[in-house]
């Protein structure tokens, strides 16, 4: 069934019921014997199987029970059950059967898992990993990608993923726009060389502030970090303060 995942690795093969020898041991006496479960299970030195003689009554009771070798003259009951000299069994054995952990991660959006379909219950031998797809980032949850199936019967639980925080890019405002020439400005990421150059707009009648002769220039986009405070992210309170912080020396 879906619930359980077989470990033996016979599962779908045609199963044979086949007849042996069975392997009785062997006692010096029948009669030795107490226990009805050894007495089916043993020969004397004869290889005379032993039986189990006595009374059984209408509602099942047993009653008189002896051990003796098979037709021996010290008795006078009845024979209930004999050692079996020959027994059966399956060929190839039945498959292994044991539970198997539920894929908790195959409905997840954002996350690639492989192996986690056939991982058994407090197993060791599972394959099951999970990460982040590739466009998405990891923001918590386990670090390593490999997962196991506790005897609880649950995997722990996926990472947490999330879209990349964007490059910060320069844009020219509409403002700007009004007062500058501006030529192949689309927004630039910083920190990557741009071919934006910038002028005044000397048709709607700007000039430079400082007198100096119009002239185009191609500015920089730059990388700037933040000055973020060291906390502990846990003690933050507020969407604004936490993402200006970060944890850590």
């Amino acid at each position: 069934q879906e619930q359980f995942i077989d470990v033996s690795g016979t599962q779908g093969t045609i199963l044979q019921c086949v007849e042996e020898e069975a392997e009785l041991a062997v006692v010096s006496s029948c009669s030795s014997i107490e226990e009805s479960a050894q007495c089916l299970t043993s020969r004397d030195s004869e290889k005379k199987r032993c039986c189990i003689y006595g009374q059984k009554s209408h509602d099942g009771q047993m009653s008189d029970l002896q051990c003796e070798a098979q037709d021996s003259s010290q008795v006078s009951t009845p024979v209930l059950a004999c050692a079996r000299e020959k027994k059966s069994r399956w060929e190839p054995p039945p498959p292994d059967c044991k539970p198997k952990c539920e894929n908790i991660f195959a409905t997840r959006l954002g996350l690639v898992v492989s192996g986690c379909d056939s991982c058994e219950v407090g197993g060791e031998n599972c394959e099951c990993k999970v990460t982040c797809s590739d466009e998405y980032e990891r923001y918590g949850g386990p670090e390593q990608p490999e997962r196991l199936c506790p005897k609880e019967g649950e995997f722990e639980g996926p990472p947490v993923c999330g879209w990349p925080e964007n490059v910060p890019q320069c844009t020219i405002s509409g403002e700007m726009r009004d007062t500058l020439h501006v030529t192949n400005c689309p927004p630039c990421q910083a920190g990557v060389d741009c071919s934006c150059q910038v002028g005044c707009n000397v048709d709607k009648g700007y000039v430079q502030a400082d007198g100096k002769l119009n002239q185009e220039v191609r500015p920089q986009c730059l990388l700037h970090t933040h000055e973020q405070g060291t906390v502990k992210c846990e003690d933050v309170q507020g969407r604004p303060d936490c993402i200006e912080s970060f944890e850590g020396d």
